[in-house]
C-alpha cells in the first residue's frame, strides 16, 4: 500500500482562544464554608509566635474601634436629646477595628471560635487544635487590648472629659450586670460577629468585605451585646481610671461570662453552617501525621508548616 503524505492547508486560519470565563466576586455559602475550613487549616499550621503576634494586633485594632465608640458616645448633648441616633453612630464607627483585622489578616478570638470549629468537625484538623488556638489568641488579644488602653489612651491623656465619663460609666455598667445576662449577651454578640466574618469571606473585593462587616457588626454594637475582646479594652481602662469594677468581678463576669457566651454563639453558627453546607459534601482524607502534631525538629510550630496545606490556601481573619 502506498502512503501519501498528508496535505496541510494553511489558509491563514488561527484558532481563537476561548473567551475568558467570568469569575464572580461572590462565593456561594458552601464555597464560603469550604474557604473557612481552609483558613482553619492554615491557622493550625501557623507558627506559634506568628499566631500570638497576630492576636496582639487583633486586640490593638479592635481597641481602636472601641475608642472611636467612646469618643462618639461621650457626647453629653446627644446622650440627652437623641440616644438612639447616638447608639447608631457608635455602631457605625466601631466596625473599623474588625475591618482592619480582616484586611491585614490579624487574629480575633471570637471569629476563630467559628472558624476552628469548622476545621475540626470537617476532620481537617485534630480536636486539640481548637483549645490550643483559643488559648494563644485569647492571651494575644488581651495583651494587645491592655497595651492599647494603658499606653495609647490612659498615659497619653486622651481619656479626659466626656470620653473618660463614657468609659468609666460603660465599665461600671457592665460590671453591674448579672452573670447570666453577660452570658446571654455574649451568645447574641458572637452570632453577629461570626456572620460578619462569614459575609466578608463571601466577597473577594475590598468594598464588599468592608460593607459586609459594617452592616452586620453594627447590629451587635447598637444592641449592646457583650464581646469578650472588646471588653478587654473598655473595662480594664475604666478600672484604671475609676477602679470600678473590681478585678474579681471583671474576671468572673466579663471574662468568663462573655467568653463562654461567645463560644456558645460561635459554635451555634459553626455547627449550623457545617450541617447546612458541609455535612453532605465529600469527606476529606484522614488527618496526616504532619497535621496530627508538632514536628519533632521544631518546638515553635503547631504542626509542620507545609503539612496538609502546601499552598497556604485559606484566608486569615
Amino acid at each position: 500500500m502506498i502512503h501519501y503524505p498528508e496535505k496541510h492547508h494553511d489558509n491563514g486560519y488561527k484558532p481563537q482562544a476561548p473567551p475568558p470565563r467570568h469569575v464572580t466576586s461572590i462565593l456561594s455559602p458552601q464555597e464560603t464554608c469550604e474557604a473557612l475550613v481552609e483558613s482553619a487549616v492554615a491557622r493550625h499550621h501557623q507558627r506559634i509566635d506568628i499566631l500570638f503576634l497576630k492576636a496582639v494586633w487583633g486586640g490593638i485594632l479592635l481597641s481602636y474601634g472601641g475608642f472611636l465608640q467612646s469618643v462618639v458616645g461621650g457626647s453629653p448633648s446627644a446622650n440627652e436629646n437623641n440616644p438612639g441616633l447616638l447608639r447608631l453612630v457608635e455602631g457605625l464607627v466601631f466596625p473599623v477595628g474588625l475591618s482592619l483585622i480582616v484586611l491585614i489578616g490579624a487574629e480575633l478570638l471570637t471569629s476563630d471560635m467559628m472558624i476552628m470549629l469548622l476545621g475540626v468537625v470537617k476532620g481537617r484538623i485534630p480536636w486539640w487544635g481548637l483549645p490550643y488556638n483559643y488559648f494563644v489568641v485569647f492571651w494575644g488579644n488581651l495583651a494587645g487590648s491592655l497595651f492599647f488602653g494603658a499606653i495609647f489612651i490612659r498615659y497619653s491623656g486622651l481619656a479626659t472629659g466626656p470620653v473618660e465619663t463614657f468609659i468609666t460609666n460603660t465599665a461600671a455598667t457592665r460590671g453591674s450586670l448579672e452573670w447570666h445576662q453577660v452570658f446571654l449577651r455574649g451568645i447574641g454578640c458572637n452570632i453577629m460577629v461570626c456572620l460578619a466574618v462569614f459575609v466578608a469571606q463571601m466577597s473577594s473585593d475590598l468594598v464588599g468585605k468592608v460593607f459586609g462587616i459594617y452592616f452586620v457588626l453594627s447590629a451587635f454594637v447598637v444592641s449592646q451585646f457583650e464581646h469578650v475582646v472588646a471588653d478587654m479594652f473598655v473595662i480594664p481602662l475604666g478600672m484604671m481610671l475609676n477602679k470600678s469594677p473590681s478585678v474579681a468581678v471583671y474576671i468572673w463576669k466579663d471574662i468568663l461570662g462573655a467568653l463562654i457566651g461567645n463560644i456558645v454563639g460561635g459554635w451555634l453558627i459553626g455547627v449550623s453552617l457545617y450541617w447546612f453546607y458541609l455535612h453532605h459534601s465529600p469527606q476529606p482524607a484522614k488527618i496526616t501525621d504532619n497535621e496530627r502534631g508538632p514536628d519533632v525538629d521544631s518546638n515553635s510550630t503547631i504542626a509542620g508548616e507545609h503539612g496538609g496545606n502546601p499552598n497556604g490556601r485559606g484566608s486569615h481573619f
